[in-house]
């Protein structure tokens, strides 16, 4: 048995195909510049292909960037942030009232629920008059994070205003929001998201909103 495998494996040693040894160093000289060539021609591909792959990631990055092109959208966007504002409480108030950490003796959970609403009647005139104020006249080319150094003094602004508003709500929400609580104590932060991405697109809107004279033209382009 085991004279039959050492034959076998003799066989099937002589059947693989033997290695051509150079006659020279001249050879294996001509062998390494090929080898050489073919390593540039394969870095030259993959330099070709990560500068292809480059381009077309930021070309996406750069749509994802993008506004929308209508004011409409902005404005749905208005519209569904005053009209949120009462569900948090309404969902809030009664799961707090649930859970026994309110006093027994204390006011009704419908102060707090029906007074959202009245919030929301008296604070919907403010927003509407700041989204009309960056919305108006709107350019379908707004990007997000958009920075004109053409217009200094509209996007400082607009920046130290809204921007700086946006990312002290941001900060404060996240804050909330990494700590262990019930489910609906997230509703606020969850909220607070809302209205700074709602106040990214007013800084953004603003400053690269049209002058009157483009908003002029622009019907007849």
């Amino acid at each position: 048995m085991a004279t039959g495998r050492t034959r076998a494996s003799r066989s099937t040693f002589e059947r693989l195909p033997r290695l051509a040894v150079p006659p020279n160093g001249a050879a294996v000289k001509a062998a390494g510049y090929r080898a050489r060539d073919a390593l540039r021609g394969m870095a030259g591909v993959s330099a070709h292909a990560y500068l292809w792959t480059f381009s077309r990631a930021h070309t996406v990055a750069g749509r994802r960037r993008s506004m929308p092109s209508r004011a409409s959208v902005l404005w749905m966007l208005t519209a569904l942030l005053i009209a949120a504002y009462p569900v948090p409480n309404f969902i809030y108030w009664p799961e707090i009232l649930k859970s026994g950490v309110l006093p027994v003796d204390g006011d009704s959970i419908g102060i707090p629920m029906f007074g959202s609403l009245l919030v929301t009647l008296v604070v919907s005139p403010i927003v509407i008059g700041m989204a009309w104020m960056c919305y108006r006249r709107y350019n379908p080319s707004t990007r997000f994070l958009v920075y004109r150094l053409d217009r200094p003094l509209r996007s400082a602004v607009a920046t130290g205003i809204f921007g700086v508003s946006a990312a002290i709500i941001c900060f404060a929400a996240l804050a909330d929001a990494v700590r262990a609580m019930p489910w609906y104590e997230y509703l606020w932060p969850a909220y607070m998201l809302f209205i700074s991405a709602w106040l990214l697109t007013l800084r953004a809107s603003f400053i690269q909103q049209h002058t009157v004279q483009e908003a002029e033209a622009e019907p007849l382009q």
